[in-house]
């Protein structure tokens, strides 16, 4: 005689959602085909950390590449739609540098990152004083704009 293994009630919700889980992180952490594959390490030759994912349609990779984290979106023909270079308040470009010490001469950098996308690059800077964080978003021109602000906690 067969005894039928009976889950607790408990399985039995969990396991399909389980089941479910382990299908959409391999779907999202699915590696791009091998031309996109081939264009990313001839494109960042020593990159490092390497992880790609898939997210509405697109090809996304985060990796190091010369000690700073990227993370590029490649549409589904291979073409580079958007990026993003987190970098060091050292390595913002001379004139966005003077923009800002011009209009926010009391504050220091926090840090920036660098979004390239097809309209260009901007600046996402991060800068702070004694009280506050400060959003700017500034063009590769010196176009320097406050996007919000932030009180620092007590």
């Amino acid at each position: 005689m067969k005894k039928h293994l009976r889950l607790p009630r408990f399985t039995k919700r969990i396991l399909p959602l389980a089941l479910l889980a382990t299908f959409w992180m391999t779907k999202a952490m699915a590696a791009p085909d091998e031309r996109l594959l081939s264009q990313f390490n001839h494109a960042f030759p020593g990159a490092e950390y390497i992880r790609w994912t898939e997210d509405q349609g697109f090809d996304i990779v985060s990796f190091t590449w010369n000690d700073t984290p990227c993370r590029i979106w490649y549409d589904k023909d291979g073409v580079l739609v958007y990026s993003l270079r987190y970098r060091q308040e050292s390595e913002l470009p001379l004139k966005v540098q003077l923009a800002i010490n011009r209009k926010y001469n009391e504050k220091h950098v926090e840090g920036f990152v660098e979004l390239t996308n097809r309209s260009g690059i901007t600046y996402e800077v991060m800068l702070s004083d004694d009280k506050k964080y400060f959003m700017i978003s500034a063009t590769a021109y010196g176009d320097v704009s406050l996007k919000y602000t932030l009180r620092k906690q007590e």
